[in-house]
């Protein structure tokens, strides 16, 4: 198939097929879209989504404090061990993940470039911004966030 230059309406209708199960080659055969097409639709759509749902979620040690933070405020008996080391036992913590399905975030390996640049001359320079800072009384809607992420 050659079709080119697919609708937008046709490509998210074939993507939430997909998403409920159907293969993209019959997606794309319904549609009359070429199939590369939708494939490269389909994967631009996942990571958008796992771009809006990096950095949220808790850890497992967070959501084990916040559980026994939680039951603490309510009155609920817990065993000594959880006010002790203010976390939940590990049997609990599997039942209730497994009740609940909660999307825990997992830690990621810190690149080398970024480990790297880790050092006393990069610290030292952004421990300047004050020096830098002072003299000049910058007001709140003088500062801008530019990283590395996007700049709009």
């Amino acid at each position: 198939m050659t079709n080119r230059g697919a609708a937008e309406d046709d490509l998210s209708r074939a993507r939430d097929r997909v998403r409920e199960g159907c293969s993209i080659r019959a997606a794309a055969k319904d549609f009359k879209i070429a199939r590369m097409t939708l494939k490269k639709y389909v994967d631009k759509c996942n990571q958008q989504n796992d771009g809006q749902n990096k950095f949220q979620g808790l850890t497992r040690n967070k959501c084990c404090e916040l559980i026994v933070e939680y039951v603490l405020k309510n009155n609920v008996t817990v065993p000594d061990s959880w006010q002790q080391n203010e976390m939940t036992g590990e049997q609990f913590w599997m039942s209730f993940n497994e009740r609940n399905h909660l999307a825990i975030q997992t830690p990621e390996a810190t690149s080398l470039a970024r480990a790297s640049a880790f050092n006393r001359y990069n610290v030292c320079k952004f421990y300047n911004l004050k020096r830098i800072m002072d003299p000049h009384q910058f007001e709140i809607h003088d500062i801008y966030n530019a990283d590395e992420t996007e700049c709009i």
